[in-house]
């Protein structure tokens, strides 16, 4: 005889191998085993809040006893009839519906945890990303401060080799002037002398002075024109540098940038793996996180962009009037006026310990 049956884990069927079985008095008294063959189920887990045991277990055997809450019980029945039902009855309590919510809550509880430290490790990756492009950005723009605190001593050796350059052809001129009108001056008073000023020897001791100046004067062009070759190869080798320091520049920054990307993404993949090992929903969209990170690193490296371009505008060579200027004021710094070893009458010159201003001193002026 099969019975259906319904329960709130589901359906099932009872079957009853001895239907007479169920109207014994032996049923009726529980512990009193039974002759009959016995009541099995076959689904029992379905049948664990109502009361009928588990296990393949016979009508006659005492059925397990299960806690409930206090109320008064049904009254029971007789024969194939069924008695009428008790009032006040309690609910019955599961113990496997139980355990079920309590391993959910345990799981919730540990998920929210899990949630929780990785939401932490999440944060602390991104201010350490974010830690990593504000270093290195710093890092890259002292880099470029540091080659333009280099240019700037170069640019300024160079330039002062032009100014000594230029200083050293006046210098060179001046005196090969001097030099071919003193010695046109003495042969003139020479030749006054002996009443031959107006002689041929006078315009010979003039182009003879001319040619010995014209001599002298291709040596210090010559010098300073080898001079300046030098120099100009100094600035194109600087102007070279300067050239490739921009180049690297660009490059410096796009490595700088890589670097970041593959140590963000290597830790972020790693934080992904272990949201999926502690078996929780978070994620970070590697794709959109990695395009994020590039423009932020790359916002932060721009800023000194212009660092190297107004730098090479700060340091730029001097042209050549400027050094020619600077010379011409070291020149005139060192000139003195031609007047002043001249002897003067006005103020005679007095010899040590005679006099009124009587002195150690081997020679003086008096003021």
């Amino acid at each position: 005889m099969a019975l259906p049956f319904q329960s709130p884990y589901g359906t099932g069927t009872l079957t009853i191998s001895n239907p007479l079985a169920l109207n014994k008095p032996a049923y009726s008294a529980p512990g009193v085993k039974s002759a009959y063959a016995p009541l099995t189920i076959n689904n029992p887990l379905r049948l664990q809040n109502t009361g009928i045991p588990r296990t393949n277990q016979a009508i006659g055997a005492a059925p397990t006893p299960k806690a409930s809450t206090n109320g008064g019980g049904g009254g029971g029945g007789s024969g194939y009839g069924s008695g009428s039902g008790g009032s006040g009855g309690g609910s019955t309590y599961d113990p496997y519906a139980a355990y079920i919510q309590a391993q959910q809550a345990a799981e919730a509880a540990r998920v929210a945890q899990a949630e929780g430290d990785w939401g932490k490790l999440r944060d602390s990756l991104f201010g350490s990303i974010n830690d990593r492009v504000g270093n290195d950005s710093n890092q890259y723009n002292s880099s470029l401060l540091d080659y333009l605190d280099q240019l700037k001593t170069n640019q300024r050796s160079i330039d002062h080799a032009a100014v000594q350059n230029e200083l050293s052809k006046m210098q060179g001129a001046h005196s090969i002037l001097d030099m071919v009108g003193h010695g046109i001056q003495s042969g003139g008073v020479i030749l006054a002398n002996k009443n031959a000023s107006n002689s041929s020897a006078a315009d010979a001791i003039a182009r003879a002075y001319g040619e010995m100046g014209k001599g002298e004067m291709a040596k210090v062009n010559g010098q300073y024109a080898q001079g300046a070759d030098l120099i100009h190869q100094q600035q194109e080798d600087l102007d070279q540098a300067n050239a490739t320091e921009l180049r690297h520049a660009g490059e410096q920054k796009n490595t700088i940038i890589n670097s970041i990307l593959q140590d963000a993404l290597q830790q972020l993949g790693q934080l992904n793996q272990n949201a999926a090992y502690a078996s929780i929903p978070d994620r970070i969209d590697l794709e959109a996180k990695k395009a994020e990170i590039r423009q932020q690193a790359l916002d932060a490296l721009s800023k000194y962009d212009s660092v190297l371009s107004s730098g090479f505008a700060a340091n730029a060579p001097h042209s050549v009037d400027q050094n020619r200027s600077e010379a011409a004021q070291l020149f005139s710094a060192g000139t003195v006026p031609d007047n002043l070893f001249q002897y003067s009458t006005n103020i005679p010159t007095q010899y040590q310990g005679t006099g009124p201003f009587a002195s150690t001193l081997p020679i003086f002026t008096g003021a």
